[in-house]
């Protein structure tokens, strides 16, 4: 089932919560206990949205949650969630996320 996998770093505490194409859960890394809210997008799906998830979380921020320089100044990026790194697998895209 869908929501049976997860990223073996990582510990599923629950669902945080789910949409057309996604489930997004609190997860834990296991090494650093960290918490992220962790997204699961099927890989194949028709618009392709993992992709364009991606892509915005790329346009603003570094792999590793720090915002790029050229938006470091303006204060509208404090108002969005931090993409930390992603995932393309077979079956799962999985996006990390900060938890807010």
């Amino acid at each position: 089932m869908f929501g049976d996998r997860f990223p073996e770093k990582f510990q599923k505490v629950r669902l945080l919560g789910k949409g057309g194409f996604s489930l997004v859960w609190l997860g834990v890394h296991k090494r650093t206990k960290k918490p992220f809210a962790i997204k699961q997008i099927l890989t194949k799906n028709s618009h392709q949205t993992h992709l364009k998830e991606i892509w915005f979380g790329n346009f603003f921020f570094e792999f590793g949650g720090e915002v790029r320089q050229e938006f470091s100044r303006h204060p509208g990026t404090n108002h969005l969630a931090k993409m930390y790194a992603y995932d393309i697998r077979k079956e799962d895209t999985w996006i990390f996320y900060e938890l807010c």
